[in-house]
């Protein structure tokens, strides 16, 4: 819009500077019509590239949305395949208590750990200051099969076999 009102003000300068000059009426009007339509042209660029860009970015606001609709969904089969490989372990609490390291990761739980800005280190000074008995460290037995462990603003699920089931921060 800037542009198009340069152009007008210019092409009027122009005409006006012609006339000033002692150009006759004809060549003014020539003059004249030649800088409009230079002006147009400039104009219906200007708003096919405003189009373009304006069509771009909806698209890739689609493409983003589409991404982030996968990634939850995604994130709800990491969930539930970690949920079913619980089940072997539902029930009463194990006799030899919480373990003493990690011995791994579930899926879902290493995208825990990403989302909530949780490292691996952290997770072991949970499951140690919770097997030490820490008296800091809060600690229960979930009959689904893990443990549920806080310490530092960490909540950290484990399994008996030391898989970490899910992390929060």
């Amino acid at each position: 819009m800037k542009r198009l009102l340069a152009l007008s003000a210019a092409t009027i300068l122009t005409a006006t500077g012609l006339v000033a000059c002692g150009d006759d009426a004809s060549q003014t009007a020539e003059n004249a019509g030649s800088a409009v339509e230079t002006a147009t042209s400039v104009v219906a660029s200007e708003a096919q590239e405003a189009g373009d860009a304006a069509s771009s970015a909806v698209d890739d606001a689609t493409a983003q949305n589409d991404d982030n609709q996968n990634d939850d969904k995604n994130d709800d089969q990491m969930e539930d395949k970690a949920e079913q490989e619980l089940q072997q372990f539902a029930g009463a609490e194990p006799a030899e208590g919480v373990p003493g390291e990690v011995s791994g990761y579930t899926d879902y739980a290493k995208q825990e750990l990403q989302n909530e800005g949780v490292t691996e280190d952290e997770v072991t000074q949970v499951v140690q200051a919770a097997k030490n008995q820490d008296p800091n460290a809060e600690v229960e037995w979930d009959d689904s099969g893990y443990w549920e462990i806080e310490f530092n603003d960490i909540d950290v699920d484990i399994r008996p076999d030391g898989v970490v089931h899910e992390v929060d921060r």
